[in-house]
């Protein structure tokens, strides 16, 4: 997985670190490994090229932000909160920006409007 450098410091790695991976993993996978065992963790995988509700990065702000959309069934028994309760808009665009930079083969085939 390549990365962008000049887009990740540590302030935006620790602030998804932080508050994303209990449900998303470090790795961003979705799962935790536990001896021989992948246990799915309860949000959706982000490393896996499928943005269910927009990959844009205002797409991704505003999910960060606003949680999951009303009409989301959720994942694994959970809905994604609002965080935009908790996180200031700095923060979310920082996990923003850090996932694009981790992810940026997954946003560089998102059509622009």
């Amino acid at each position: 997985m390549q990365q962008n450098p000049a887009l990740l410091d540590t302030t935006h790695e620790a602030t998804c670190l932080t508050n994303c991976s209990a449900c998303h993993a470090a790795d961003l996978s979705g799962a935790m490994i536990v001896g021989a065992n992948k246990i799915p963790l309860p949000g959706l995988p982000l490393n896996d090229k499928q943005w269910k509700f927009g990959g844009k990065p205002m797409e991704i702000f505003k999910l960060i932000n606003e949680g999951s959309p009303p009409e989301s069934t959720g994942h694994n028994g959970a809905k994604m909160q609002a965080w935009g309760q908790t996180l200031n808009p700095k923060q979310i665009a920082e996990v923003t920006a850090y996932l694009i930079a981790k992810l940026p083969e997954d946003v560089k085939y998102i059509p622009a409007n």
